[in-house]
């Protein structure tokens, strides 16, 4: 009934009725195969560890004449998918991913067993029936998608589903599938049970397909909002800042960047005002003109350090139209207006990450303090001097207050 692999199913049948002996050995042996692990007797004579190959073939000669292991051996590469010609390192046979969406014998996900539906003629009570999720992915309406992203966030078997079988849901580009991909993209993101499951913390097709579509069909911004909200959700959030970072280069959606160092290291821009023009341009559209200043502000307490990091370099490509700049410069002017118009603790820690080491930034730190008046780098000195966080210790405090010329409030800050 589409609940296991029909060729699978008429193969084990086959072998069931032909060789019981190797039809139990098969089934004792399964889990140790299908795991790509060594059955408790393969080890060789001179004590190498065997590859699955090889005990596969011992397994076979143990209970079968020598005329016929190869054809069993072959049945049961095909049982396993295991590949022929291909091996690892190891020397095992090659299989496919055992998540994948195949109903074959040679894939287990960790919530179906393909071969215990073969046994007991019947899907187990504890698993979800393929032909069900399939149901249910391709008849997805508005009405029903906010109880299918519940589903997938407090039921590990519908999110192992979903990793498999995400491939039939919303395909297409169209009006109508695009739309059905953004709501349940965020209704995944509203759903309060999704940070326990801990759907963000890891890597999955959610990330890698559903959410990375959807942010280049135009969501980029929605997407990082909804993720800056969402504590356990920072490290998918940096995932996909520098995935789309790294995308805008790869992709060669900028032209050539004319950012280079000079020989102290620091990247100076270059003269043609065309060539930043159009580093801005296509900056702004790859980044779908997200006011990263704004975003920045709004959101920085939420926001790792990598991640504001990031988002500041996103900044400084899009502002390449402005006028001739150096890199740098930019960077640190992004970052000191940032940090003077935010009331975030990060912001403060910003300003002190970027106070303290490099001489360079302190410098231009220092010139745009130049334009305060005495009452407002006094007040700053007092800002840095009660602040208080982890990791923030006096000596680190003192240093940028020094770098930043606020040590003697009555001096005159020099560039």
């Amino acid at each position: 009934m589409g609940e296991v692999d029909f060729g699978s199913l008429l193969l084990l049948t086959t072998l069931r009725e032909a060789e019981p002996a190797l039809f139990n050995a098969f089934v004792n042996f399964y889990t140790s195969l299908i795991n790509g692990k060594s059955l408790p007797v393969a080890k060789a004579e001179d004590g190498k560890q065997k590859t699955i190959n090889e005990t596969l073939s011992n397994l076979i000669a143990d209970f079968t004449n020598s005329e016929a292991t190869h054809v069993y051996n072959a049945l049961f590469k095909e049982l396993l998918n295991l590949k022929e010609d291909i091996t690892d390192k190891s020397g095992n046979g090659l299989k496919s991913n055992k998540n994948s969406g195949e109903q074959h014998l040679g894939v287990k996900p960790d919530s179906i067993d393909y071969l215990k539906r073969v046994l007991l003629e019947t899907v187990p009570e504890h698993e979800l029936r393929d032909q069900e999720v399939l149901k249910e992915f391709k008849t997805i309406s508005p009405e029903n998608i906010a109880e299918l992203a519940n589903r997938i966030c407090i039921d590990h078997r519908w999110l192992v589903s979903f990793e498999r079988f995400n491939g039939i849901f919303g395909a297409g580009d169209d009006i109508e599938n695009k739309n059905t991909r953004m709501s349940l993209v965020f209704a995944i993101l509203d759903n309060k049970q999704a940070e326990k499951s801990g759907l963000f913390s890891y890597p999955s097709i959610f990330e890698d397909t559903l959410l990375r579509t959807v942010v280049i069909e135009g969501h980029f911004e929605k997407v990082l909002n909804k993720l800056a909200g969402i504590e356990s959700a920072q490290a998918l959030l940096f995932r996909i800042l520098t995935w789309h970072y790294n995308s805008l280069f790869i992709a060669r959606e900028l032209p050539s960047l004319f950012v280079k160092k000079d020989s102290k290291g620091h990247y100076f821009d270059a003269e043609e005002s065309e060539s930043r023009r159009k580093i801005a341009e296509k900056a702004k559209s790859f980044t779908q003109d997200i006011d990263f200043r704004a975003f920045l502000i709004k959101n920085l307490d939420e926001l790792s350090m990598d991640s504001t990091n990031l988002i500041l370099h996103y900044l400084v490509f899009t502002q390449f139209s402005e006028s001739k700049f150096i890199f740098d410069e930019q960077l640190i002017k992004n970052t000191f207006e940032i940090c003077e118009n935010s009331s975030a603790s990060n912001a403060m820690i910003l300003l002190l990450d970027n106070s303290h080491f490099d001489a360079f930034e302190t410098t231009l730190f220092r010139q745009y303090l130049s334009e305060w008046t005495k009452e407002e780098r006094m007040n700053l000195k007092e800002k840095i001097q009660c602040f208080q966080h982890q990791g923030i210790t006096d000596e680190l405090k003192l240093i940028a207050i020094r770098n930043l010329g606020l040590l003697d409030d009555g001096a005159k800050i020099e560039g």
